[in-house]
């Protein structure tokens, strides 16, 4: 995906969820740096990458989550409750 992404992406964001055999976010992030040369944030859990990518936006840009199904229903959460 990153691969896919990279020329589109103006930053990531990377997220540590909440499953014992996800990666970390920090080790994903050294990863985009390291390989990609991208500009890219580490957040502790998809909330708080959620809230920094939506304090980020403007205009026309777009947020892309990936991950699995289970992250999604997470972020989904969030923004449920944020919006009430």
């Amino acid at each position: 995906m990153l691969r896919q992404t990279y020329p589109l992406a103006e930053r990531y964001i990377t997220v540590t969820p909440s499953n014992t055999r996800a990666l970390n976010a920090h080790d994903l992030a050294d990863i985009i740096e390291e390989e990609y040369r991208g500009s890219v944030t580490a957040c502790g859990n998809p909330a708080s990458g959620i809230r920094l990518a939506m304090e980020h936006i403007t205009g026309d840009h777009v947020v892309c989550v990936f991950g699995s199904l289970y992250m999604l229903g997470e972020i989904r959460e969030y923004l449920l409750q944020t919006k009430e």
